[in-house]
Order: C-alpha cells, then sequence, then structure tokens
C-alpha cells in the first residue's frame, strides 16, 4: 500500500467499527410448535468470549470437587454446557450464573430440543 491510500487510524474508525459488537439480530425458536423470538449477538468480543472461558473454567473446576457418588458426571456434560453458556453470553436469554442451575437450564433445553436451534441461529464464522 503506498502512503496515498494510507488513512490515519483515529477513535473516531475505532468507535465505528466497535457498533458491530452491539447489533443483536433476531431469530426464532420453535417450542411445541410455537415461534418464539431471540435476539443473538452477530459478532462475539473477545472480552465476552473471556468472560465465557471464565465460567467454563468454574465449571471444571467444579466438577473436580464433586464426589464420585454424585448422580451428575460434570465432565461428561461438557459440550451440552459450553452450547449453553453460548447462549448465556450471547443471546438475550438469561441464563443463571450458578453452575448446577445452568445444568438444569441446559437439561431441559436438550430434553425440548432447543439446543440444536440455538447452534443454528448463531453465525457459524463466530462459533469457529
Amino acid at each position: 500500500m503506498t502512503k496515498n491510500n494510507v488513512i490515519k487510524l483515529d477513535l473516531g474508525i475505532i468507535e465505528n467499527e466497535a457498533k458491530k459488537y452491539e447489533e443483536v439480530s433476531r431469530g426464532f425458536i420453535n417450542l411445541n410448535g410455537q415461534e418464539f423470538e431471540v435476539g443473538f449477538k452477530e459478532y462475539y468480543q473477545e472480552m465476552e468470549i473471556q468472560e465465557l472461558l471464565q465460567d467454563l473454567i468454574s465449571f471444571i473446576e467444579e466438577s473436580t470437587k464433586v464426589e464420585e457418588a454424585t448422580t451428575i458426571d460434570l465432565l461428561t456434560f461438557t459440550q451440552p454446557y459450553i452450547t449453553t453458556l453460548i447462549v448465556k453470553h450471547f443471546t438475550d436469554m438469561k441464563i443463571p450464573d450458578d453452575i448446577y442451575e445452568t445444568i438444569a437450564v441446559s437439561k431441559n433445553m436438550i430434553n425440548l430440543g432447543l439446543l440444536e436451534q440455538f447452534i443454528r441461529l448463531f453465525p457459524q464464522d463466530q462459533l469457529q
């Protein structure tokens, strides 16, 4: 690129580019034949990804504390839990912060076929 084509970076350009992280698209989830609207983010901010990873670390730490006699094998539940964290951090759904409440929500969403529908809503390039 020649010097004639270079644009000086300033805060206005940065703020304008950052607006895309505030955009919320609308999608629909079907539950028992009824359509429900859900807002979801098209672009994932690095800070939100870090928060999701911190939630995942807390989940893994908790799974190491749980006695073997428990009925929940947390480590085998990691993939659905991660999907539920994606729903928590990148949609307008209010998912609880408590690990065990989130597990309960996740199980309900699996049983109702909702997690698969959420995955189809998310921009695939953001999930990679």
